[in-house]
């Protein structure tokens, strides 16, 4: 289950996460214990205008519902996991390039800074 980061306070909670970078977009994420995740994606006005960004914003937490929906719970840091669900808070920060890339490119960037963040075990 995919749910919003909600409100100023889980925002600034996401700080402390960890953080992982691609030319489209960085991440941060925390690992919770409610069995859900919880997702935040930014995306600023340079990216362009409102029809771009919602598209953005849509393409990126698809990608992120196919990537969970696909692996296996085994796939996942423990941490990162509860009761065999994945859980845990990710923040998405995008970045002007995100505009021009695709879904296919998108989904790709996100696999990749899954794991080279630590969400996904290798």
């Amino acid at each position: 289950m995919i749910a919003s980061l909600k409100g100023d306070r889980a925002f600034r909670r996401m700080r402390r996460g960890k953080t992982a970078y691609a030319k489209e977009f960085s991440i941060r994420w925390l690992p919770s214990n409610n069995g859900t995740v919880s997702v935040g994606i930014v995306v600023s006005k340079k990216v362009g205008k409102a029809v771009v960004r919602n598209k953005v914003r849509r393409r990126l937490r698809h990608a992120l519902k196919s990537i969970l929906d696909e692996l296996p719970i085994e796939k996942f840091e423990q941490r990162a996991q509860f009761k065999k669900r994945p859980s845990f808070s990710i923040l998405i920060i995008t970045h002007q390039r995100s505009a021009e890339s695709d879904y296919w490119q998108l989904r790709s960037s996100l696999l990749y800074t899954m794991k080279k963040g630590g969400i996904l075990c290798s």
